[in-house]
């Protein structure tokens, strides 16, 4: 008995021996170091596949908290390559990107533009779609990266990837957050989009956006590809205090609930549809542009294009659209467009859309609407920009040249 009571004790003295330094190293396992610029994607909107036509323009974001030990604030990058010390941004590029463009690509869907108003939607730069929505985001909290896309005029289906960066610091982990987006084809635009709904009532094709509230935003500038015989029905609810469009393209309607507002498409050709609200002071607050192709081809281009575009399959009768930042800023006016030979090309309509935002140099922006009467010659179009004091007609010195397209179809 004793024998076994001494076995039992020596047992239980080697096991403490073997056990107890195990369980003190597990005891004191290091916790993991926290970074001092890191996060948590909490939320991506939209969260689907994007369908957009070529121009248009849309806004997307990410909701992030900060999971690092360090505040973040935001900025502007004094440029690309002196970057504005410690401010968090959205940088473009990931390592997860199937075509291997690296950090810092220039996007095909930047809305960058040189010198344009903070806070207009516009990119940072050609890399760099936004800062963070706040400023002084300490650890723990959520914050925001707002921007719009701008779809190329090239169709078929992209991967835009963006990653946070501290600017001169580090970029924060890359976990490959990207947009899938389907730029669609200007003739497959009538029904094969997400753009509009459509449903045939007693024969008649009726389209109603599927986000209203974007069409009819402030601000807001879209254009629809459609049909003779089509109906676009449109909800504003809000005060109008003007209507604008063409009746020999557009028979209107509007309902007895004073929202809903009815367009027919009676004729081939090009319109735009202006609603506008004044406040009590007369100054327009709340503006939409719907811009309609019937029956034709269009092409679309904003300050985002190439300012120096050309064409090969331009076909008379087709619709070219531009729209540009004023450039009011400094004392510039546009210019009227110029034409290579006047009887080739027709200016439809010009607008001039005022600013709304507020902020200094937002001057509003121009639209123009072409239409092209014959495309088997060369021809071009030309809009410049200049200060009527120093204007002089052959000095290029002396203008701006923002915008050209060319097209040679022999």
């Amino acid at each position: 008995m004793k024998k076994q009571f001494l076995k039992l004790m020596f047992i239980a003295f080697f096991a403490s021996i073997i056990f107890v330094p195990i369980y003190s190293v597990n005891a004191t396992t290091k916790k993991p170091v926290v970074k001092a610029y890191d996060y948590e994607l909490v939320d991506q909107q939209p969260s689907e596949i994007i369908t957009m036509q070529p121009g248009e323009i849309r806004t997307v974001w990410i909701e992030v908290k900060n999971t690092g030990t360090q505040t973040w604030y935001s900025g502007i990058p004094r440029s690309i390559d002196d970057p504005s010390t410690g401010f968090v941004n959205l940088g473009t590029g990931s390592k997860y990107d199937p075509q291997s463009r690296g950090k810092d690509y220039q996007s095909d869907f930047n809305y960058y533009i040189p010198s344009s108003c903070v806070g207009c939607g516009y990119w940072l730069s050609v890399n760099r779609p936004a800062s963070i929505y706040t400023d002084g985001i300490k650890p723990g909290w959520n914050t925001r990266f707002t921007f719009n896309l701008r779809a190329p005029q090239a169709p078929g289906v992209y991967r835009e990837y963006v990653t946070p960066v501290v600017e001169g610091v580090t970029w924060m982990k890359d976990i490959g957050i990207y947009w899938e987006i389907k730029v669609l084809d200007s003739n497959d635009i009538p029904y094969s989009n997400q753009l509009l709904n459509r449903e045939e009532i007693n024969g008649v094709n009726v389209l109603t956006p599927t986000n209203n509230d974007a069409v009819i935003s402030n601000r807001s500038i879209t254009t629809y590809k459609l049909k003779k015989g089509d109906r676009l029905v449109l909800n504003v609810p809000y005060y109008i205090s003007s209507l604008k469009y063409d009746n020999s393209i557009l028979k209107y309607t509007r309902n007895t609930d004073d929202v809903t507002y009815t367009f027919d498409v009676i004729k081939d050709g090009y319109s735009k549809i202006e609603f506008e609200s004044p406040d009590p002071y007369g100054n327009i607050i709340w503006y939409t542009c719907v811009n309609i192709v019937a029956d034709r081809n269009y092409y679309f281009y904003d300050k985002g294009s190439n300012p120096h575009s050309s064409l090969n399959n331009i076909k008379a009768g087709d619709i070219v659209i531009v729209r540009l930042p004023n450039p009011g800023d400094g004392g510039y006016v546009f210019g009227d467009p110029e034409f290579s030979l006047s009887d080739r090309v027709r200016m439809l309509d010009h607008t001039h859309f005022a600013a709304t935002t507020g902020l200094v140099g937002d001057f509003g922006e121009d639209q123009w609407a072409f239409e092209i009467l014959d495309s088997e010659n060369a021809n071009w179009i030309q809009i410049i920009s200049y200060r009527p004091w120093e204007y002089q007609k052959y000095n290029p010195s002396t203008y701006n040249t923002v915008f050209t397209l060319s097209w040679h179809n022999l």
